[in-house]
């Protein structure tokens, strides 16, 4: 995003969720429900465009050795922390 020079416009929120769902390949179930690793974030990109917003990308991240609750290498990543 940084050279499309809209970096300016993408919102990064960061949730840390106690569990995931993997695809399984079962007759019964799709999913199976596992316990997030106690280092691993949850990151959805969201792009501003006019007066909407769109999800432009999302991903597991490892979290930071100093506060497990932000991506690691927050403070080289992203500009303005908004809450």
């Amino acid at each position: 995003m940084i050279d499309s020079g809209l970096d300016r416009e993408v919102f990064t929120y960061v949730v840390k969720p106690p569990y995931r769902y993997n695809r399984v390949t079962d007759m019964v179930c799709m999913a199976k429900r596992e316990t997030v690793p106690n280092n691993q974030l949850f990151v959805v990109l969201v792009v501003k465009e006019g007066e909407t917003f769109e999800i432009s990308n999302w991903m597991w991240l490892l979290s930071d050795p100093d506060d497990n609750l932000l991506p690691k290498g927050y403070t080289k990543r992203y500009e303005t922390r908004i809450w």
